[in-house]
């Protein structure tokens, strides 16, 4: 008896080790809590080429705002006078003890540019990987709007928030969580994002 626990406990220090292992060796495009996607769009909002991984742009909040020349991915500009694309950037939540992905929380936000101005934005949002002891309970009222990134029109932001609660069938709920997207866009085609909870 004592042989099959000692097995057990040892099996499940492994899986936990293995978890937080896979979980602290993020890829280039995401941290343990952030996972963003980049699509290119034609006009119509449609996909027209893959979905790859998207790089945070690392800029201050004072460079999201004050215009361009500051913003760069990878070392590069991302700059072109006019396109399409789209952004699915998502909060991770863990768990505190193994570390385990319990949920998702998405911003998909969807723009078009011309001449120097964010000509359309489209947004949604949406939960996945939701664990059988979390419950997504709906998202949270959302803000945004146009700004002047380089002149009027040339910059749009939006918040989305989600609200979940860690539910435990024996116990009840016993926690709740409110993860938080942020996505700034410009009429050059740049983008920065930010996550928290």
């Amino acid at each position: 008896m004592r042989t099959t626990i000692a097995l057990a406990v040892a099996a499940l220090a492994t899986i936990a080790l293995a978890t937080t292992s896979a979980a602290a060796a993020p890829g280039p495009a995401e941290s343990p809590q952030v996972e963003a996607w980049y699509t290119p769009l034609d006009p119509t909002m449609r996909p027209i080429g893959p979905r790859r991984p998207a790089t945070p742009l690392g800029a201050t909040a004072a460079e999201r705002l004050d215009g361009p020349g500051r913003t760069t991915q990878g070392g590069r500009r991302l700059q072109s006078a006019s396109g399409c694309a789209a952004v699915d950037v998502s909060r991770i939540g863990r768990s505190s003890i193994v570390r385990s992905v319990v949920y998702k929380w998405h911003q998909v936000k969807g723009w078009c540019w011309s001449a120097g101005k964010v000509t359309r934005v489209d947004i949604s949002t949406y939960p996945s990987d939701v664990d059988p002891n979390w419950r997504y309970r709906g998202q949270l009222p959302g803000s945004g709007g146009y700004y002047a990134w380089n002149g009027a029109g040339s910059g749009h932001w939006s918040l989305r928030q989600g609200s979940f609660e860690n539910c435990i069938l024996k116990y009840g709920c016993i926690g709740s969580e409110y993860p938080w997207v942020k996505v700034w866009v410009h009429g050059d085609g740049t983008y920065a994002y930010e996550t928290g909870t």
